[in-house]
């Protein structure tokens, strides 16, 4: 899929630069910067299963809930 991005004057130099000294197109820098940024940016969600088991607070849930519910 194509997309349209505006980029400063200085964004395309240091584009180019980088694609050049890689050998890859500009098409191939932003892919890969574009992968770097969202695996570094986004949590798995596997590391929130079992948040509520880990935390002494919730292990009696209906106790957790009523207090929770009552500060509403």
């Amino acid at each position: 899929m194509r997309i349209l991005v505006d980029v400063s004057q200085a964004h395309l130099d240091a584009l180019n630069a980088l694609a050049e000294q890689a050998g890859q197109s500009r098409a191939e820098v932003i892919r890969k910067a574009l992968d770097y940024y969202v695996s570094a940016t986004q949590e798995p969600i596997s590391s929130f299963f079992g948040i509520w088991a880990e935390n002494p607070e919730t292990q009696d849930v209906q106790g957790f809930l009523d207090r929770i519910r009552g500060e509403w």
